[in-house]
């Protein structure tokens, strides 16, 4: 099964049997509407693209059922400096088992993601492609090129606003603040 699907409908079921996609070897490569990724929606401001997604199910030369694949879009989020949104991309590559005993045993579990199925024996797969995207949410958004940033270049936010020549060397920092505590 190898799907290229645009907006629209989604190509799959939120629960999916992961031991037949593997076995069927279901490759798909799609793009989605960011309708489907509300909790992704209530992290950014909006979606401004697509969710573009290419990923396969397949039995890895272990015999783990295995998810692999990328998946992508772009995010309005509000920067934590100026205070202002700014549009970046987040993309995310994952590469997971559901085969958590196997794995384990076979001591696999650095390099392998372990994913559980559902009371019923079902992968949710759109939860998780979501979290994969919600993972790669910084923490705290900064506007990555500063000179767009409301803030300029002149100030990073590390404990309040330092000039930047003298965040370089994070004692200096540390003796601003320092100073700040004790006034």
């Amino acid at each position: 099964m190898n799907e290229k699907i645009d907006q629209g409908e989604l190509p799959f079921n939120d629960e999916v049997d992961f031991d037949k996609l593997c076995q069927s070897e279901a490759h798909y490569a799609v793009s989605l509407n960011p309708s489907y990724f509300t909790r992704l929606s209530e992290q950014a401001i909006k979606i401004s693209t697509p969710i573009d997604a290419d990923f396969r199910f397949y039995y890895d030369m272990q015999g783990l059922r295995t998810i692999e694949g990328s998946i992508s879009c772009g995010v309005t989020l509000m920067c934590e400096r100026c205070n202002r949104p700014f549009d970046t991309r987040i993309e995310a590559s994952f590469k997971s088992t559901c085969d958590e005993k196997k794995a384990l045993s076979l001591r696999l579990v650095d390099k392998l993601d372990l994913v559980p199925l559902n009371e019923h024996g079902m992968f949710e797969l759109k939860d998780y492609l979501e979290d994969c995207l919600l993972l790669e949410i910084p923490i705290a958004p900064v506007h990555v090129d500063t000179s767009v940033c409301g803030l300029g270049d002149e100030y990073v936010h590390v404990y309040g606003s330092i000039p930047q020549e003298e965040c370089a060397n994070p004692f200096i920092a540390l003796k601003a603040l320092k100073g700040k505590i004790k006034s």
